[in-house]
């Protein structure tokens, strides 16, 4: 168990936004902050900034993901906040993060739809446009 924490704490994704490859890790910090529930999330996410808002969202990934059975009350809730966040943001990275949260876990529609590399989301004729 031991390991398998101190390896998650390494995780990371790339953003292709700019070109760049990002490393984007979450701590215990974000692990207790999830568990604590989507208003702990949504107090976590709002008063901070870009790298800690991206680690939040990279913990909720595990939580969210079915593949590890952990239990997330208020998921429905979690993924109309994110959808709400998605309109919101204007940082590609953070759209870029969210969209994938929506269209991997959520039920809101997302699962034909693409982000394009300004942020825009199109999706097919039987889902409408998200942005």
């Amino acid at each position: 168990m031991r390991k398998l924490i101190y390896l998650l704490l390494f995780i990371f994704q790339f953003s292709y936004a700019s070109g760049n490859v990002d490393l984007v890790q979450y701590t215990q910090k974000h692990i207790d902050v999830v568990e604590s529930g989507k208003d702990a999330i949504f107090s976590f996410y709002k008063s901070n900034g870009l790298e800690e808002k991206r680690a939040i969202l990279l913990c909720l990934d595990k939580y969210l993901d079915p593949y590890y059975k952990l239990e997330l009350s208020d998921s429905d809730k979690i993924f109309k906040w994110l959808e709400s966040e998605l309109s919101k943001s204007s940082n590609l990275r953070l759209k870029e993060d969210i969209f994938q949260l929506l269209q991997s876990y959520s039920d809101l529609g997302y699962d034909d739809c693409e982000m394009s590399d300004n942020g825009n989301i199109s999706c097919n004729e039987h889902n409408k446009a998200k942005q």
